[in-house]
């Protein structure tokens, strides 16, 4: 039986042997074009994931910016209506103030002149926001942070002159926070407060009001440190 030559056929007197170095498997060849559609597919869905994560957010902040101008044209046509609402320019100064985060740089200056703003545009609308203690509160109080002492003092002294409890009572508080005279000026402050008209009406508010007074000037006098006068104030309250 003669042997088969064309098997490994002779090149230039040699016999090429057939050599394994290199060859390779179906199977590798199936499983490295399976892991590289798999590295792509895996980087394709995290780049996928991520193109929809910015646009979500994105549909959001558009979403919240457009429920927030809905809410401001909502309470603006409802001024129209009824300017002297209160309670609608506290919902549209709250509105407002949602867009500034309070952590955000300059939030306390930003937020003070937001409010100063809106709360001017309240009281000269109508004479119920003219004369709404709140509104007064609110408004005075921002502008502590805005205004000098002199223009401060000249807005409290317009606002007292509206003979309301509430508002004596909160000028009392800022003197008490300002008091530059010591506890002899924390009595005068208190003796203004009770001389007002508001004070010396012969009912059971004005009665409870007079001793919220006494109370406040009380806590002044022992956070100063002087706490036998502030004892001597209460044994006198108990004698009479």
């Amino acid at each position: 039986m003669q042997p088969d030559s064309t098997r490994y056929p002779e090149v230039e007197g040699f016999i090429r042997l057939p050599s394994r170095k290199g060859k390779t498997k179906p199977e590798d060849t199936y499983r490295s074009i399976t892991e590289s559609r798999g590295g792509d597919s895996s980087a394709s869905e995290s780049e996928s994931s991520e193109g929809d994560t910015d646009d979500e957010e994105e549909m959001q902040d558009t979403l919240r910016e457009t429920s927030q101008q809905a809410q401001l044209r909502d309470l603006e046509n409802r001024l129209l209506v009824n300017k002297g609402s209160v309670q609608t320019w506290l919902e549209l100064l709250e509105v407002t103030l949602s867009s500034i985060p309070i952590s955000s740089k300059n939030a306390k200056r930003a937020r003070s002149d937001i409010t100063l703003s809106i709360l001017e545009r309240a009281l000269q609308a109508d004479p119920a926001t003219k004369t709404s203690p709140l509104l007064r509160v609110k408004y005075l109080k921002a502008g502590e942070d805005i205004w000098d002492e002199a223009q401060l003092l000249v807005q409290w002294e317009v606002a007292l002159d509206l003979d309301d409890a509430a508002l004596w009572i909160e000028w009392l508080e800022w003197r008490i926070r300002r008091n530059k005279q010591g506890v002899d000026g924390l009595f005068e402050d208190a003796n203004r407060v009770l001389s007002s008209a508001p004070f010396q009406q012969d009912t059971i508010e004005s009665e409870l009001a007079r001793l919220r007074i006494f109370w406040r000037t009380l806590l002044a006098v022992q956070a100063a440190g002087f706490t036998e006068r502030a004892m001597a104030m209460l044994q006198a309250q108990l004698e009479l």
